[in-house]
């Protein structure tokens, strides 16, 4: 019987948080991501170079958005991965991705490497650095010159994994572009490292839709796509998370095929933030400091 009581209690409490979780992300929905973009970076300067949004123009008719993936390829290797399924889908929409991954969850097994340089050589999307594990608050603890250590060594990394057995050695490696703070939280250490990058540019990426798909997926995929799709705005940047086989995270395939369906209803097409920073000339929302 106290068994019993305790899971039932347990279980509402569960009920609970999410019920709270989904209104948290109804109030900022409803008061609008941009709007909210523009508070950060005026309270905490340290994000005031990250990209959270585009202003592209039409092209070929369409409306565009920039697609993200984070915690590639997957956290518990080829026993979770679902990575064939989302190329899948994102083939089946004429979709590109950014897929952020972490390098222990590409790295595991030759299958996981394999699939990693499939993404850019096979299918067309690109890389970002997402450290090498998304674990909570390690990585902005750390001072300059640890992080700087923990960074290079993850984009050499992910050069070294995602090298073709044909390319000529006396290419250059393949360069990445991107790079997105675990948990969102960006630290002065980090924003000094990619400064001092110089020429050899790596930009820090958020975005502006967002619906912590990753924790109310599994509860109920049908509020995170209707509150993500609420989001959407011409030039956005779409942020979801890798879904994996037998665990919370499966669902969110779900939530991203309905994504890619709407979207390409509503005349929006999703491409990689390379192809969106391109099409934008190298430049974005903030791009003039403002």
């Amino acid at each position: 019987t106290r068994v019993m009581h305790t899971n039932n209690m347990t279980n509402i409490g569960t009920r609970v948080m999410t019920q709270l979780h989904k209104l948290l992300w109804l109030t900022l929905t409803a008061i609008g991501n941009r709007r909210l973009v523009a508070v950060v970076r005026r309270l905490v300067p340290v994000y005031r170079d990250t990209i959270f949004y585009f202003e592209p123009p039409m092209v070929n008719g369409k409306k565009l958005v920039a697609l993200t993936i984070d915690d590639g390829l997957s956290r518990g290797g080829t026993e979770t991965s679902m990575v064939k399924n989302v190329v899948d889908i994102l083939a089946k929409y004429n979709a590109t991705a950014t897929f952020f991954v972490c390098v222990k969850y590409c790295t595991g097994d030759e299958e996981m490497k394999q699939a990693t340089r499939d993404l850019l050589h096979v299918h067309g999307h690109e890389l970002g650095n997402h450290m090498s594990i998304d674990i909570s608050r390690y990585y902005s603890r750390l001072n300059e010159q640890d992080f700087c250590n923990e960074f290079e060594a993850c984009n050499s990394a992910l050069q070294d994994l995602v090298k073709d057995d044909d390319d000529d050695e006396s290419q250059l490696p393949y360069r990445i572009r991107w790079y997105r703070a675990p948990q969102g939280i960006y630290t002065r250490a980090m924003k000094q490292v990619l400064d001092n990058r110089g020429n050899v540019s790596i930009r820090h990426v958020l975005g502006d839709c967002y619906c912590d798909d990753w924790a109310l997926a599994c509860q109920d995929s049908a509020f995170v796509y209707k509150t993500t799709m609420r989001q959407v705005r011409q030039g956005s940047i779409l942020i979801t998370h890798m879904p994996e086989k037998n665990t919370n995270r499966e669902a969110i395939l779900n939530v991203l095929e309905r994504l890619l369906c709407d979207l390409d209803s509503q005349g929006y097409r999703c491409v990689s933030l390379g192809e969106m920073w391109d099409i934008c000339n190298e430049q974005h929302a903030h791009s003039d400091g403002a």
